[in-house]
């Protein structure tokens, strides 16, 4: 195939994402959109089991972060689907008790984590800027607020939400936390400053892929399933892709594939070699699905998360029927993460005997679950270890070289 053709390769969410913006904002210009797969969605899937909805990928997107998403919701017709989440408590089992996360100033004098989280906003109003360019989350939070507070609540939350190690990842994920130290002289001057964000969280009826199978369906003429890329080079003023069965001519690509996968498709020698792709790492994780016959939810809120000097098996669990009621006494368990990577090896039997430990320690569930589905997300959660910014941008040099 060819002519003046753009192609976006890999059918996840952001792909379909930018070929829907693309069809909207640049009819004019022919796309195309290659899934190596025979379906679209990537990690995000929905399946019912034994009359439980069940959602793969992820659970909620925040408001204050999902005004292009809305926009898309809106457009192709799934207003009347959206769902808004209750505002929730939040859990940390810390010191082997379940705790409240504060929620307000009453919260951090009241609280056992806001006393602690009192003492690291003490710290960080009176420490001077004296961090590297260059740094990792732990040793950011430890300077700006001390070791308890980034072990018992940074921790824990970055392994919970992106499966990273705070050792290895570099701040410059937090951008906004160094320029607060840079600009104020202290994080908690610079947030005290910023404008209030929406921070209301919110999901579709049957999940995320009620959106994928929309825009799959309604851009179903412009995406080629079972087509992955394997090999990009230049030719002239344009690209040859390669697929096992066919060679496209483009004018313009867009990868969307996850970083770790292009390490399979041969580039250009100067950008195969390159360490920002050989040295892409991602965090494996896994999800147990857990319903019961009643509610056995020792607290109302939003789920919990366990640090790791707990020694419990979970990284934390999600309250699914907390946050939306339609789901039921469905509650979601994560484990693995960059420190627990091999867990995704583990067998069926032996993940499901860690998570239900795991809820008997933190939350004393001792009930048996009516049902149990299992998923495996491999090499899914990208990670940020310092350095990586640095690698981008000398890529990103290379990469303007070609077309």
């Amino acid at each position: 195939m060819s002519g003046k053709l753009w192609v976006i390769v890999g059918g996840g969410i952001s792909g379909l994402s930018l070929l829907w913006y693309l069809k909207r904002y640049r009819p004019e210009q022919k796309v195309v959109l290659l899934e190596k797969t025979a379906r679209a969605g990537g990690v995000i899937y929905s399946s019912c089991k034994e009359g439980m909805s069940l959602q793969e990928g992820p659970k909620t997107f925040r408001m204050a972060e999902g005004e292009a998403l809305l926009e898309m919701i809106v457009h192709v017709g799934l207003s009347d689907k959206l769902l808004i989440a209750d505002k929730q408590e939040r859990f940390i089992y810390y010191q082997k008790a379940l705790r409240r996360l504060p929620s307000g100033p009453w919260g951090l004098a009241t609280t056992t984590l806001g006393r602690k989280l009192l003492k690291g906003i003490w710290q960080d109003m009176r420490r001077p800027s004296e961090g590297d360019e260059e740094e990792s989350v732990a040793s950011f939070m430890r300077r700006r607020f001390g070791d308890e507070v980034t072990r018992a609540l940074v921790e824990p939350f970055i392994l919970g939400t992106s499966g990273g190690d705070i050792e290895t990842m570099s701040i410059k994920v937090w951008k906004e936390l160094q320029l607060w130290e840079k600009d104020y002289g202290s994080v908690i001057k610079g947030f005290l400053r910023k404008k209030p964000q929406d921070s209301r969280l919110f999901n579709l009826e049957g999940g995320a892929f009620t959106l994928v199978k929309t825009l799959a369906q309604q851009l179903q003429e412009a995406i080629v399933y079972e087509q992955g890329i394997n090999k990009i080079e230049p030719k002239g003023k344009e690209l040859v892709l390669h697929t096992a069965s066919d060679q496209w001519l483009v004018e313009k690509v867009f990868l969307t594939l996850p970083l770790v996968q292009m390490k399979t498709v041969a580039f250009p020698e100067a950008l195969e070699k390159d360490p920002f792709i050989k040295e892409a790492c991602a965090a494996s994780f896994v999800g147990l699905h857990l319903w019961y016959k009643k509610n056995v939810l020792p607290v109302k809120g939003f789920g919990f998360l366990a640090p790791s000097c707990e020694n419990v098996p979970i990284l934390g669990a999600i309250f699914d029927g907390e946050i939306f009621p339609s789901h039921g006494n469905l509650l979601t368990v994560m484990m693995g993460g960059m420190r627990q990577g091999q867990v995704v090896e583990a067998s069926n039997e032996e993940l499901v005997r860690q998570g239900l430990e795991g809820l008997r320690k933190c939350l004393k569930i001792e009930d048996s679950p009516q049902g149990v589905h299992l998923v495996r997300y491999k090499e899914a959660l990208p990670q940020y270890p310092v350095g990586y910014f640095s690698r981008l941008e000398a890529f990103q040099k290379k990469l303007a070289k070609y077309p």
